[in-house]
């Protein structure tokens, strides 16, 4: 207990700043090599204390930092985190040596990962494969995964049609807006020229010509809508 406290004080004080003089003059290169290793710090970083503290006279002991590190190392490789991350598809820590339990729990969870039902669940969320599985179980997996990917696709290629038509009919709506404005200006301004009239009514005209634009972007994307909807209900998706 004392020694996770220690831990805990050191994380929340320390962070990722690096080793003040007052630190490195007083440092514990055992408990400072525990801590590193206990949040999965790669037993490199004692290379940054060694900058840190070279500015002020101090050399890092390594073989107390080591023998920290190795136990702190150990307790962040858990079997808990390795079975976590591979039940999540999450590449593996090389961080972790060979000996600890985070790759027993790893390759075990790695199983309920590897399988076409989570590989469908995979891909329906969009998320990115890093060839994790084992060649065994891989063309199980990725049956599932390209499965629930094409309709992750389709469904993400949906909603940006989706919102390229409601701008497009939104463009088209504000169109309509600014035409009537200048109609009725043209009715009731009883101020206006001949010049302005007809200048006004090249406005229109510009308007309606892009108003017909938009009709057709409006036309085709509805009908990619439809198309994208058709596919979706082909594989058995509700829409």
């Amino acid at each position: 207990m004392r020694t996770a406290t220690i831990i805990l004080s050191l994380l929340v004080l320390g962070g990722c700043a690096g080793l003040s003089k007052e630190e490195c003059l007083t440092a514990d290169w055992r408990i400072i090599g525990l801590e590193d290793g206990a949040v999965g710090h790669n037993a490199a970083r004692i290379g940054r204390h060694r900058q840190d503290c070279a500015k002020h006279g101090v050399t890092p002991d390594k073989t107390a930092y080591d023998a920290g590190y190795g136990e702190g190392i150990q307790q962040y490789c858990s079997f808990g985190r390795g079975s976590n991350a591979g039940a999540a598809g999450d590449s593996r820590l090389h961080v972790c040596p060979a000996n600890s339990d985070y790759h027993a729990g790893y390759d075990q969870g790695l199983k309920s990962f590897c399988t076409y039902d989570s590989g469908y669940s995979f891909g329906l969320a969009g998320g990115n494969y890093g060839r994790v599985c084992p060649p065994a179980a891989e063309a199980n997996f990725l049956d599932g995964y390209v499965a629930g990917n094409a309709i992750f696709t389709l469904r993400s290629e949906l909603n940006a049609l989706g919102s390229e038509l409601h701008d497009v009919v939104a463009e088209r709506e504000a169109i309509e807006q600014d035409q009537d404005v200048l109609k009725r200006k043209i009715i009731l301004d009883g101020s206006l020229t001949a010049e302005d009239r007809a200048h006004l009514l090249l406005d229109i005209e510009d308007m309606r010509k892009l108003d017909d634009e938009l009709k057709e972007q409006q036309d085709a994307l509805t009908l990619q809508i439809s198309d994208v909807q058709a596919q979706l209900i082909e594989l058995g998706v509700e829409i």
